[in-house]
């Protein structure tokens, strides 16, 4: 055959022969290729395709404008290659991808593949968004003059590969997506002649080369190897936020010629004023925001300017310096030109000058529009009309207007439109607005349902406000005076001050609390150091009903100092969200109390007591408080139940002595009644002495206090009982384990005299415990 016509192709698979050399036979006769156009094809796919790799497509343009695609078979056997004279057509090459057309074996025209939806990526794009605009960048310098350098992907599947190449298909404008070359994988990269090679990790490649990276290829690594440098401009940093915004760029650029960031940028301006990818356009370069602001008057007075979106960036702009004059003016131009509603001229950065040419050609217009949309919500009105009063006052039926408008949105339901007509209020304290407001406020009921409107009030206007509205007449707002006159208050006592001025000189009402929480904190909490003396100021029920206890957590958990107020925070925290060791800390907090008023079995108590301080780790006060609950029950606690072996086995793993010198105190306090109880109960005596003797060698502190307890105690007990009451006494002790009567014994032994209560021993003798 001489010539090759154009529509014409032709089907061939390469594997390899019998010798190991590859070779090509034909799938369908036909015509027969030049020698010399088969000899380039044997050429190109030696170069790119060969040995066959897993997930190859390729695409590679001849001279003679052809083009042949090649595909790995399904069992990596062989390459499938399709010859296209005169090139591809309407076909994308890479829409061949997974085609079922490479599986048949026929010489037909190549059919798209299950392809790669414009959802899949989207979602491929947000989900590798820093890479995306660099990666279009080397894309579009590769159609330009001269062209760019050839780009390496380098993925761990050729299926990440395919989608950095539809992405790049579906940005690109005109036909350049038709005539972009590429392989998927390819094991040499360095002989394969394509614009886009896909490599995998195991290819021959260096990639810490610094040639390599900066002036032989612009490489892409995705497996955590070093990258080119980024090097972007306008056209890949739009096109970027499009993907992340779901829209292929190369559907808005369609019909423009090259790569013209204008529509895209267009596109975005007229997108949601909520989607993402308008507002990541705060995030690009100042030197890229300057070329589009540039861009953007140009757009401004086209069909349709997106005014929000352009108002809003027009203003992201000034507050970077970078400069926006020329878009401002444009913007309020058109929008005063177009009399399309409320041109929102103090939202754009105008000066002076700007501000007077524009008053002076629409003035009039302005303040028309202004009263046609006063009803509408604040935003839509508030900045001209800050505008127009910035310049001086305006028409008598604008101004009564706009005040009776402020007044009913003060005295609304809707919490942020109230707050930003006070916002608006204190924007032009200087004008008769606020006056007129606060006239038509003369009759209104005050109430504690809006606690800001009262600080608003008080706050912007100082004492000119102040003589308006008496004191008495409304409380939420004297309280709000107090807080500003009292600036030298801060914290628990600006807030036991302001209960100061509530009926009755304290707080008695949860929305007083509130309010005057609000007042005190803001939005902010009490710092740890103010939460003893909150709790003493605060009845804490009101704490509850209001919802406050939130901030008294920390206390809880990190108490300098025990106090009784814990125990009554911690007892109202059932229903309260805690984290274990706030839940532990409530626990142990109550157990001591239930502990010292004796409701629970003392086995149990002591028991879930212990359990709990394992799990609280309380700080050394609050430990301290809790031993000293835990020992006032100890005093109080039946001899029987107290010498029990399991209650004595905790009280002896106790290895803190402030639990010995608590009980120690607890008891001496006392003393009279616990010798009372003692000598005239011979078995209770018994079991109060074993008790002692068993925990006299726990600790050093158990020692030192359980021996004077022996001492001036049980020494007591024995002087003052009767004989009878002393055999009883001797009995017992004979009736069990022959160890505690030899201790029994060698105690009675040791006392050389009988002494009176509160008198020393002569004798120093410290004595052992008998058997457990």
């Amino acid at each position: 055959m001489d010539e090759v016509r154009e529509g014409e192709l032709w089907r061939f698979a390469y594997h390899e022969g019998g010798d190991g050399e590859r070779n090509s036979s034909p799938r369908v006769v036909g015509p027969v290729l030049p020698q010399d156009l088969q000899h380039r094809l044997n050429g190109v796919v030696a170069l790119t395709c060969w040995p066959p790799l897993e997930g190859a497509l390729s695409h590679s343009r001849l001279p003679d404008g052809g083009a042949l695609l090649c595909a790995t078979s399904p069992d990596d056997a062989r390459v499938e290659a399709l010859y296209l004279a005169g090139g591809v057509g309407d076909l994308l090459p890479i829409d061949t991808w997974h085609s079922p057309s490479w599986s048949r074996g026929q010489a037909v025209a190549p059919e798209p593949g299950e392809g790669i939806s414009r959802e899949a990526l989207a979602r491929f794009a947000r989900d590798n968004a820093s890479r995306v605009a660099p990666f279009l960048a080397d894309v579009r310098r590769l159609f330009a003059s001269p062209a760019g350098r050839q780009i390496v992907l380098i993925e761990s599947r050729p299926e990440a590969v395919a989608h950095w190449i539809a992405l790049a298909c579906a940005s690109l404008p005109g036909d350049h997506a038709r005539t972009l070359t590429f392989t998927t994988r390819t094991a040499y990269p360095h002989r394969a002649p394509q614009q886009i090679l896909g490599i995998g990790p195991d290819v021959d490649f260096d990639r810490s080369d610094p040639a390599t990276i900066d002036h032989l290829y612009r490489v892409h690594d995705a497996l955590g190897g070093q990258s080119s440098p980024p090097v972007t401009d306008l056209w890949d940093e739009l096109a970027a936020r499009l993907w992340w915004a779901g829209m292929p760029p190369a559907e808005v650029s369609s019909g423009t010629v090259g790569f013209d960031p204008g529509p895209l940028a267009t596109y975005l301006l007229h997108a949601p004023f909520d989607n993402d990818a308008l507002w990541r356009l705060e995030s690009l370069s100042d030197e890229l925001l300057h070329g589009l602001a540039g861009i953007l008057t140009t757009v401004v007075r086209g069909d349709d300017p997106p005014f929000g979106s352009l108002t809003w960036l027009c203003r992201r702009l000034a507050e970077r310096d970078i400069p926006a004059a020329e878009l401002a003016m444009a913007i309020a131009q058109h929008r005063l030109s177009a009399a399309q509603g409320p041109p929102f001229l103090a939202d754009l950065p105008l000066g002076t000058r700007e501000r007077d040419d524009l008053y002076r050609e629409f003035g009039p217009r302005i303040e028309q529009d202004l009263l046609r949309h006063l009803g509408g919500p604040i935003g839509t009105w508030a900045p001209d009309l800050e505008f127009l009063l910035g310049r001086g006052p305006v028409a008598d039926a604008l101004g009564q207007a706009a005040a009776d408008r402020l007044a009913d949105l003060l005295l609304g339901p809707a919490d942020d439109e109230r707050d930003q007509a006070l916002a608006f209020l204190n924007l032009v304290t200087d004008t008769s607005i606020p006056y007129e407001v606060l006239r038509r406020l003369e009759n209104e009921t005050r109430s504690w349902a809006a606690p800001k409107l009262a600080v608003r009030l008080a706050a912007f206007q100082g004492e000119w406000l102040r003589s308006a509205i008496e004191d008495d007449t409304w409380l939420p707002f004297r309280l709000a005076e107090v807080a500003f006159r009292r600036d030298d208050l801060t914290g628990p006592g600006l807030l036991a001050h302001l209960f100061e001025h509530l009926p009755g000189g304290g707080v008695q009402d949860v929305r007083a609390l509130e309010f005057a929480w609000w007042l005190v904190w803001c939005d902010a909490e009490p710092g740890i150091e103010d939460l003893p003396e909150l709790a003493r100021i605060c009845p804490l029920p009101l704490i509850f009903e209001a919802r406050l206890e939130r901030w008294f957590l920390p206390w809880l958990t990190n108490a300098e100092r025990f106090d009784d107020k814990l125990i009554e925070l911690a007892a109202g925290l059932g229903s309260t969200v805690l984290n274990p060791r706030e839940k532990a800390t409530r626990e142990l907090l109550l157990c001591a109390r239930e502990f010292a008023e004796g409701m629970p079995p003392l086995v149990e108590a002591v028991g879930r007591l212990m359990e709990w301080r394992s799990r609280a780790d309380p700080t050394p006060a609050l430990l301290d408080g809790v031993f000293g609950k835990l020992a006032a029950g100890l005093a109080q606690a039946d001899p029987e139940e107290f010498c029990k072996p399991r209650v004595l086995e905790l009280l002896r793993g106790e290895q803190d002595p402030g639990l010995a010198h608590h009980y120690r105190k607890a008891v001496m306090a006392d003393i009279e009644q616990h010798i009372n109880r003692l000598v005239y109960n011979p078995r209770k005596a018994h079991f109060m002495f074993c008790a002692w003797s068993h925990l006299n060698a726990a600790t050093p502190a158990w020692g030192e206090v359980c021996q004077e307890l022996l001492e001036k105690i049980i020494g007591a007990v024995w002087q003052r009982m009767d004989d009878r009451r002393r055999r009883e006494l001797d009995d017992l002790f004979a009736n069990i384990e022959r160890g505690w009567q030899e201790t029994w014994t060698n105690w009675r032994a040791s006392q050389t005299r009988h002494t009176n209560v509160g008198d020393q021993p002569q004798s120093g003798t410290k004595y052992q415990r008998g058997p457990a």
